[in-house]
């Protein structure tokens, strides 16, 4: 892969380009690759008892729009990266 699709936008297209003809699983930070995907999951790791523990669950809907919003805002999300998310999403597809 080029340097140049190495990230964000060319580096999802050309994983969904992959994932059409080959099962994909990709972990990921940035909201440029998440909004690629055909099935997006959120993975929480936690603690109790000296023991950790991950759970995870699929997104779908409103629900991924706001976990790419919060990728692209940090914490808190803001309804500017809402509407980037959802255009993300769209534009993905």
């Amino acid at each position: 892969m080029p340097a140049s699709e190495a990230g964000g936008r060319g580096g999802g297209r050309r994983l969904k380009q992959l994932a059409a003809s080959s099962q994909v699983l990709c972990v990921t930070h940035l909201a440029q690759i998440a909004g690629f995907a055909d099935h997006h999951y959120y993975v929480e790791k936690k603690e109790t008892n000296g023991r950790t523990t991950a759970a995870i669950r699929e997104l779908d809907g409103e629900e991924r729009a706001r976990e790419i919003g919060r990728m692209l805002s940090g914490e808190k999300l803001t309804p500017e990266a809402l509407k980037h998310a959802r255009k993300l999403i769209e534009m993905s597809s």
